[in-house]
């Protein structure tokens, strides 16, 4: 785009310079104008092909304006999309690390109740026999 940006310019650029010397060859006396009217009409043809140019470069910047756009948006749909699943795994993520947390604490609740059970049960043991 940028190009086009700089194209663009130098088109105009040219098509100012055409016209300010069609400009000053009008403003030349009767005597010049014979020498000048060939002058005048290739400027006036270069200055039609400038325009042309101009229009041309205009379509397509507007073109790969429109054409960004709409890419942009997309885009943008796209992220929220995956913001939205990113999201939605980070809540499911943090729900399965809870549920593993309980059970391993659940887990540790019963071995350490299997452990007192068994060292009562040892102890009751050592005391019978002693």
């Amino acid at each position: 785009m940028e190009q086009f940006t700089q194209k663009l310019q130098g088109v105009t650029t040219q098509l100012e310079e055409s016209r300010a010397e069609c400009t000053e060859l009008r403003s030349v006396g009767s005597s010049a104008e014979e020498g000048s009217s060939a002058l005048q009409a290739r400027l006036q043809s270069q200055l039609a092909s400038h325009a042309g140019q101009i229009d041309e470069l205009k379509g397509t910047l507007e073109h790969e304006r429109e054409s960004n756009g709409r890419k942009t948006t997309q885009l943008a749909g796209e992220l929220e999309v995956t913001r939205a699943a990113a999201a939605k795994g980070e809540a499911l993520a943090k729900q399965q690390k809870e549920e593993a947390d309980m059970t391993i604490e659940s887990m540790r609740t019963a071995l350490t109740m299997q452990m007192d059970a068994g060292a009562a049960t040892v102890t009751a043991s050592s005391g019978s026999s002693g």
